[in-house]
């Protein structure tokens, strides 16, 4: 008999908690109803994710909660979301644009990769530079750097992160922990997942994963995988995502 704090062995865990987690999101009326799945994964073309969501930036926080979400309202066509006050986080500029493309992440990645300009001479890595210290930042920008020293070292994950998405397309983030011996939980898999939201229309608003994002579109790959976190209300009742 398993113990508290326990985990079930990994087949059986991921044959009866996600299925759990589903049951439960089905139960409550802000959720979508079967036979959408609140959790699939599946794959689409990275082309097709043009635009970002207009929901609260950062639209990331709490995502959790947001799988299988259907939503009312302008969120998905207003002309620029509103920033939660209280994050101090990488500030939208660097993140967030009317398009995928003319984001300042994207173009600094498309700068250093497809023209060779050293990553410290791309407006990203020169505008998170300049706001941290050696002695530490009071935040957590791109992806928790709060050193000069941990600019450096994000630079280099991205490197590697290109290399192997050039040589074996985007994996899952399932697939990525399987190869790394670290399953992972269900909620921490689906958190870390390419993830979107469906305007009214059906377009993708992309709301995070923009690394692997912005790397798949600099090397014209075919797919990649991505969740859906947000619905909009006039989309499910027009279509389903499957």
């Amino acid at each position: 008999m398993l113990q508290l704090g326990e985990r079930l062995p990994d087949r059986l865990y991921w044959l009866l908690v996600p299925q759990w987690y589903r049951l439960n999101r089905y139960r409550s009326p802000e959720y979508v109803d079967p036979p959408i799945d609140p959790f699939a994964v599946t794959t689409v073309d990275p082309d097709r994710i043009v635009r970002f969501t207009r929901r609260e930036y950062p639209p990331w926080l709490n995502a959790w909660a947001c799988f299988g979400v259907s939503r009312s309202g302008d969120w998905d066509v207003r002309d620029a979301p509103s920033v939660d006050e209280s994050y101090h986080g990488t500030p939208p500029e660097l993140y967030h644009s009317e398009r995928f493309s003319e984001s300042a992440l994207h173009r600094s990645l498309e700068a250093h990769f497809d023209r060779g300009v050293p990553w410290g001479e791309t407006r990203l890595v020169r505008d998170v530079g300049e706001r941290v210290e050696d002695d530490g930042f009071d935040g957590h920008l791109w992806n928790g750097c709060t050193t000069r020293s941990d600019v450096l070292d994000r630079c280099e994950r991205i490197d590697r992160l290109y290399e192997s998405m050039r040589e074996r397309g985007c994996l899952s983030r399932r697939e990525l922990n399987a190869e790394r011996g670290y399953p992972g939980s269900f909620r921490q898999v689906m958190e870390n997942e390419i993830l979107v939201d469906v305007a009214r229309d059906g377009a993708l608003l992309f709301v995070n994963g923009r690394h692997r994002l912005s790397i798949a579109k600099l090397l014209d790959l075919d797919e990649v995988p991505v969740a859906v976190l947000v619905r909009h209300e006039q989309y499910v009742e027009r279509d389903r995502w499957s």
